[in-house]
């Protein structure tokens, strides 16, 4: 018997395969009917960093004369959206957001 690290992935359905070939095709049909397209389109993604977890539970080791049993954790986990953004000739942001569970 041996020892197996769980690993999550999402989940795919059969539509999802689509998606790309669609985004391709309506992509061309839009270059062929707007010649500047890609001039007027931005491209963005956005990101989500933690504040107060930056240790994995599996790497956390220390030495100490006693085994302290307990290490207090905030309720809420403090996080940091970032988005971006970028065009033809010019980058859009970086912009910060606190995320809603730190709000309430």
């Amino acid at each position: 018997m041996f020892s197996y690290k769980i690993q999550m992935a999402q989940k795919l359905n059969p539509a999802d395969n689509l998606r790309p070939l669609n985004f391709a095709k309506w992509s061309i049909e839009m270059v062929e009917n707007e010649r500047d397209f890609w001039r007027i389109i931005i491209m963005s993604d956005e990101a989500h960093f933690s504040l107060s977890e930056g240790v994995k539970k599996q790497n956390r080791r220390f030495y100490a004369t006693e085994n302290r049993q307990l290490i207090e954790e905030p309720l809420y986990d403090q996080k940091v959206t970032v988005w971006c953004g970028i065009c033809a000739d010019m980058v859009v942001g970086s912009y910060f957001f606190k995320t809603m569970m730190e709000l309430r």
